[in-house]
């Protein structure tokens, strides 16, 4: 990203907000990159099947971390799972997910204390 990064989409990130989506490849991967108004950066998703992060990609099911993990809500947003310190699994948006569910998309975001995710599980 630069500061010459032009948008021409919007992403609902999970604080609820419409941001600037600019799409980017790295490390032969697609991404969407969600920034604010300063150009920041402040979230970052995928759908690329070939991004892996600590084994899992698009459409595994969470069956191996499914029992250790929370599964959060986000109000209008979606179900996630953490995978690691920076990184989520996200699912369909309609239903809780299981053990047996898969990952629709990953995405990056750093959740505040006050944001509005639930603990579900």
């Amino acid at each position: 990203m630069n500061e010459n990064s032009q948008s021409t989409s919007k992403i609902l990130i999970p604080s609820g907000a419409l941001v600037d989506a600019v799409t980017s490849q790295y490390n032969n991967n697609s991404f969407t990159i969600g920034v604010n108004d300063n150009k920041t950066v402040v979230y970052i998703s995928t759908i690329d099947p070939n991004f892996e992060i600590k084994g899992f990609k698009i459409n595994d099911d969470i069956s191996k971390i499914f029992e250790s993990s929370k599964v959060h809500y986000t109000i209008g947003w979606g179900y996630y799972i953490k995978i690691d310190s920076d990184w989520y699994a996200g699912f369909d948006i309609s239903s809780k997910p299981n053990k047996n569910s898969k990952i629709q998309w990953l995405f990056n975001y750093k959740f505040s204390e006050g944001s509005r995710n639930l603990f579900i599980k």
